[in-house]
């Protein structure tokens, strides 16, 4: 009976050791997202460093977008990209903006994303879908049923059916 105590007490303080994190890198790395969204937060209000906040306001929009809230994310990833350009952050950016079907930023924000990276297969990838979209909606052409796809896949594409 002892023993049974002494091994829970040491799983509770186990569980409580893990919910501690120093940095909010620490709490992303964890996945331990709504915590790290807070700490971000916290840092960049003591950072003078752009870098540093580019950084932080990039994690906290990655955090949203693995929070599967896509209008927050978008938020971070705008205020990111006032203070840097980064191809990734553009990338993140259209993503989010095609979670809520707004294809047209979605396309402004890969045009942004070329601009600075260049072309990729995964960025004329995603250029051709958005334009795809973009044309589908325009039609409206009533033997075209477009659905989206389950918003919780990996892509928020349309299909055509």
């Amino acid at each position: 009976n002892i023993s049974f105590l002494l091994l829970w007490s040491s799983f509770l303080m186990s569980c409580i050791s893990n919910n501690k994190f120093r940095t909010g890198n620490e709490a992303f790395e964890r996945k331990h997202y709504f915590t790290a969204v807070s700490m971000f937060e916290n840092e960049i209000n003591r950072s003078q460093n752009k870098s540093a906040v580019f950084e932080k306001l990039f994690k906290i929009g990655e955090s949203y977008r693995l929070m599967n809230d896509p209008r927050s994310a978008i938020l971070n990833y705008k205020k990111a990209l006032e203070i840097a350009d980064d191809e990734l952050a553009y990338f993140r950016l259209a993503g989010e903006y095609k979670k809520i079907e707004e294809h047209i930023l979605a396309l402004e924000s890969l045009e942004n994303s070329k601009r600075v990276f260049g072309n990729t297969q995964s960025l004329i990838r995603e250029l051709a879908i958005c334009r795809q979209s973009i044309d589908l909606k325009a039609r409206e052409d009533k033997n075209i049923l477009l659905q989206k796809t389950d918003f919780n896949t990996a892509f928020s594409d349309f299909i055509c059916q």
